[in-house]
């Protein structure tokens, strides 16, 4: 007789039934362990915090500039309205903590029935002057020359206002 050849490959231990046994003779099982599960947690944590970061800076920088675009805009039609004598007056733009207003005249009246409310984002900072005026026919600043600063935490925005009405930004 001759005797059986000893393999090198290893052979899986199986118990009566066919299912495959650790080295113990305890059942092996599909699935992860728990120090798999935990590193993977833990790589998901670390991507979802960076995105988050990310994202809150997209919206940061998405607040100062939807503000100084909507400024700008409202800067651009007074300054315009004055160039055509709309109304045969000055222009102009007043920032209170919550609107802009555009105004006709040659300083704001808060009891002006033609004053035009635009709401603003309360969480945008402004700083510098608070009216600015447009004097008909020419166009030129009497009122708000000066750097207009938008800012929130993390960003920041400038608005150049010079003395002939020219809107930098």
């Amino acid at each position: 007789m001759k005797s059986p050849k000893t393999s090198s490959v290893k052979r899986a231990v199986q118990d009566a039934h066919g299912a495959p046994q650790d080295a113990h003779g305890a059942p092996r099982t599909a699935g992860f362990t728990l120090i798999e599960v935990l590193v993977i947690t833990a790589l998901f944590t670390m991507i979802a915090s960076l995105s988050m970061a990310i994202g809150l800076d997209a919206i940061g920088r998405a607040t100062v500039h939807g503000e100084r675009d909507l400024f700008v805009s409202l800067l651009a039609s007074a300054r315009a309205r004055a160039l055509s004598n709309t109304h045969t007056s000055s222009h102009g733009v007043h920032i209170t903590s919550d609107t802009f207003i555009l105004f006709e005249g040659t300083s704001y009246n808060p009891a002006s029935p033609t004053n035009q409310e635009v709401g603003r984002s309360s969480s945008a900072n402004i700083t510098g002057p608070d009216t600015v005026i447009f004097e008909q026919l020419t166009a030129h600043a009497t009122a708000g020359v000066g750097t207009i600063t938008i800012s929130d935490e993390a960003q920041t925005a400038t608005i150049d206002i010079n003395s002939i009405g020219r809107i930098d930004w």
